[in-house]
């Protein structure tokens, strides 16, 4: 799976989570959940982790960095991808 492929699994988990729980927004879920950035990063880690096919997440030495079946980017440009994608 391409980085695009694993931002839209994650975009989508988001946006099932705020489906769910009645959130109109990602910030309003944020705001009401007190997530700290390190608590997304975890839940996006987690994500990452259970999708099959793939292995992919976040490097566990210093968290910044996404690795996905041995290519890597920055957490940064792929949360930069998440977040553009759970807009769409």
């Amino acid at each position: 799976m391409t980085f695009e492929g694993l931002a839209k699994a994650v975009a989508d988990y988001f946006k099932d989570c705020m489906k769910e729980e009645g959130f109109e927004s990602f910030e309003e879920m944020v705001d009401c959940y007190w997530w700290t950035a390190n608590e997304i990063k975890d839940e996006v880690d987690s994500v990452l982790r259970g999708i099959d096919g793939t292995d992919a997440y976040i490097d566990e030495f210093d968290r910044s960095d996404v690795l996905n079946n041995g290519e890597l980017i920055s957490y940064r440009k792929f949360s930069a991808m998440w977040h553009k994608a759970l807009k769409a």
